[in-house]
């Protein structure tokens, strides 16, 4: 079956994989409105101290222009950036609610979009590999297990272990690792 793009009234394209709407294919109505709602929002959210943001200047060109560089976020990653507003105490003003964008395009890129940097040598490849490999976790070697096996082994050498610690190390010991 051929995977066509097709293109719906407002400019969400769709295909048999997802649907995914970038607001600069919205038409400017729509664009008006999510960044009307978006403002409102804030108005609400923040009250004086946002709209003291946009005292000294045209609300209408502000509103333009958050439209325009807001132009290349998927509606899920705008959404996204819309709920860790709760987390942000002052207003952002624009490259502060871009950041946001950027954090939640990371974290949830839109279908197709390619969110991690592409290596242009090995050498580009190998620093970004090492930096990748530094982020993931280590597993755990701790061995949380380790003191009832000390007491069982100097119970084991002759010393005198009183029983309820003899006890509990061999009950310890007993039980499975977990994974």
């Amino acid at each position: 079956m051929e995977n066509q793009d097709k293109t719906t009234s407002v400019g969400q394209r769709q295909n048999s994989q997802a649907a995914t709407v970038l607001m600069r294919d919205c038409t400017r109505g729509h664009q008006s409105k999510l960044i009307d709602r978006l403002f409102s929002r804030m108005q609400a959210m923040y009250g004086q101290p946002f709209t003291y943001l946009w005292a000294d200047g045209n609300i209408a060109d502000v509103k333009a222009l958050w439209a325009e560089k807001l132009g290349g976020f998927a509606s899920t990653q705008f959404a996204a950036a819309l709920i860790m507003l709760e987390e942000v105490e002052k207003p952002p003003n624009l490259p502060q609610f871009l950041s946001l964008c950027r954090d939640a395009a990371r974290n949830n890129p839109a279908p197709g979009q390619y969110s991690a940097p592409t290596p242009t040598s090995k050498a580009e490849a190998a620093v970004f590999m090492a930096e990748a490999v530094k982020r993931v976790p280590k597993k755990d070697t701790t061995d949380y297990r380790g003191w009832a096996k000390r007491i069982i082994d100097r119970k084991t050498s002759g010393e005198r272990i009183p029983y309820v610690a003899l006890t509990m190390a061999q009950d310890v010991y007993r039980m499975p690792e977990a994974a």
